[in-house]
């Protein structure tokens, strides 16, 4: 999928998946971190928010999207710039993240290969 983020004049981050807007209000109902929206490149609520958008927008489900949003976060979201266009294969990260969970390996137990990212 194609995640992309540009910064408006008033300051907020709009965020588009394969070029359809992404919005915060299914995954505030889920969890809301931020009453104010999504942002990116750090590890604050607005990022969480995004990650946890982002999962769900990608089918992820939402049990699996809670567990998973902050990983993602700091693996992704946290290193993102307000301006930024990135492919990344969402489902399949959320996948092996979920495989590596279930065998009770952390990330730093043993290595977990990184998602398609262009």
């Amino acid at each position: 999928m194609t995640i992309a983020g540009q910064r408006t004049i008033d300051g907020r981050l709009n965020i588009w998946i394969d070029g359809r807007r992404l919005t915060p209000q299914r995954s505030q109902k889920l969890w809301n971190h931020s009453p104010d929206g999504f942002e990116c490149g750090y590890e604050g609520s607005g990022p969480a928010q995004l990650a946890l958008a982002i999962l769900l927008a990608a089918g992820v489900s939402d049990d699996a999207a809670v567990t998973l949003h902050q990983p993602f976060k700091r693996e992704f979201v946290a290193r993102w710039q307000p301006s930024f266009s990135i492919n990344l294969d969402v489902r399949t990260w959320a996948a092996r993240r979920l495989r590596h969970a279930r065998r009770g390996l952390s990330r730093y137990d043993a290595p977990i290969p990184p998602a398609s990212q262009e």
